[in-house]
């Protein structure tokens, strides 16, 4: 545990179990982590802030492009586009390198995120259906780019891989 005691700086900050913006980031990333001062975990000490009544005010955000923010102080619906030639769930109906096949993956996005209200889509490259081999990096990419490409010149919605 790394402590720090100068003229000018404290680590960890002698206030830190009190702030409830510090420790619940933490504890997402790292809840069994022990304060080296009072050693309780982080969270620990974050369950005991919020039973002494602070209330929860930090809200997680992921940056996004053009100056957006994805906030996760609510549930997110992420929707699922297969791009994979042995999808289980939507039979490789969106596998193909022909402009037909981008435009109908295309418009499924845009279904998913008008009339589903999905917040992220994400579009996969390689099958996880029990017994699918694995694809080679290349080959993912050729799959996923050309309909990343085309959702994002129709559409700001956030897009995983």
């Amino acid at each position: 545990a790394v402590s720090v005691e100068e003229h000018n700086l404290t680590i960890p900050h002698p206030l830190m179990a009190e702030r409830e913006f510090v420790l619940s980031p933490l504890c997402d990333v790292h809840p069994l982590l022990k304060h080296p001062t009072t050693n309780a975990t982080i969270f620990d000490t974050l369950k005991a802030l919020y039973e002494s009544g602070v209330k929860k005010e930090a809200v997680r955000v992921l940056p996004l492009p053009r100056n957006r923010l994805l906030a996760f102080n609510q549930t997110l619906i992420m929707g699922i586009l297969n791009v994979t030639p042995d999808s289980f769930s939507d039979g490789g109906q969106y596998y193909s390198k022909e402009e037909g096949n981008i435009k109908k993956a295309v418009e499924e996005a845009l279904y998913m995120v008008n009339e589903c209200d999905v917040d992220v889509i994400d579009v996969g490259g390689e099958s996880t259906r029990p017994g699918s081999k694995e694809v080679a990096v290349e080959e993912e990419m050729k799959r996923v780019l050309p309909v990343i490409e085309e959702i994002r010149r129709v559409s700001d919605v956030p897009i995983s891989i």
